[in-house]
């Protein structure tokens, strides 16, 4: 049985009939835990996968045990407007490779290059899961003690972060300190297709294509719906206009993103260069759902993942 149920104002998820394991299995899961644990995510430039792709991968790392299926379960579904459970339109995928504790030095194997076999080779690990949405690393973070570049403030795990308070609205934005659940880095030095926006205020803001931006109306899009006339917010709440895209630019090197401990919605908007961003959490299939506005009613915070 696939469904959801409302117990006492709470949402119940029930995954019982996708359990059953076929094909050729293990005694246990192959792999527990991701190699590098819960501090950083992984940015899969080297391991893009469309939407089939990466449930293809899914099944196979289920029907042979290679991850626990309660993981696989939780990326391959996720709720429609009715709150019923569905396929995931954009799940998360797991990425395998070398770790010696250094990115720069790790291989990416993939089971699809290989036949898909019941087990992944010894000397590979299960690394994380796929990310994506990030900022150049100067782009700079607000946190406990100030800007910083969002470079320096993942090597130096800064736990203390600015974001958005949960009783802030549009006209009336207040704001807290939060720690920090993880920060997402790239896996190695590559290509990424980046936008410039370049404001009134004289503001610049450096961004992946599909990262979550908050607009004038209070709704969190990806930074490749904008365009010039449109708006970004300030910290202060003032709608900024944008100037100027650059488009089709290429930055080269790793990109980083944050993600708060806090589900709360609000309490996930993030202020770089003196914008309002949406933390990692919002670059995902949530997204759909959270394209509201967010600064003027409440959302139920156990749809995040």
């Amino acid at each position: 049985m696939k469904g959801s149920q409302m117990i006492s104002g709470k949402l119940f998820l029930f995954l019982a009939g996708g359990l059953a394991i076929s094909g050729v299995s293990t005694a246990a899961e192959q792999f527990t835990a991701p190699a590098i644990g819960a501090l950083l995510d992984i940015r899969c430039a080297e391991d893009s996968l469309n939407t089939t792709q990466a449930r293809a991968r899914l099944k196979w790392a289920k029907d042979n045990k290679i991850l626990p299926v309660k993981t696989i379960n939780k990326w391959m579904y996720t709720f429609n407007e009715d709150m019923h459970v569905i396929e995931d339109p954009l799940p998360y995928y797991p990425i395998f490779g070398t770790w010696d504790g250094n990115v720069d030095n790790t291989r990416i194997w993939k089971p699809e290059a290989h036949g898909m076999p019941a087990r992944v080779p010894a000397g590979n690990e299960w690394i994380g899961a796929c990310r994506s949405s990030c900022y150049t690393p100067d782009q700079e973070l607000l946190t406990g003690y100030g800007y910083v570049p969002i470079k320096n403030a993942a090597e130096s795990f800064i736990e203390d972060i600015v974001t958005l308070s949960p009783d802030s609205l549009l006209e009336d934005l207040r704001y807290k300190k939060s720690k920090v659940g993880n920060y997402t880095v790239s896996l190695r030095d590559t290509k990424h297709d980046v936008l410039t926006f370049e404001t009134l205020s004289g503001g610049r803001l450096q961004v992946t294509l599909n990262h979550p931006l908050l607009d004038s109306e209070g709704y969190i899009r990806e930074a490749e719906t904008f365009r010039v006339g449109d708006s970004l917010i300030l910290k202060n709440g003032d709608p900024d206009p944008i100037l100027h895209i650059s488009e089709g630019e290429k930055f080269f090197g790793k990109v980083y993103n944050v993600r708060p401990k806090d589900y709360d919605l609000k309490s996930n908007i993030v202020v770089v260069q003196g914008f309002l961003n949406g933390s990692s959490r919002y670059q995902n299939s949530y997204i759909d759902k959270l394209n509201r506005q967010i600064l003027h009613q409440e959302f139920d915070e156990a749809l995040l993942p």
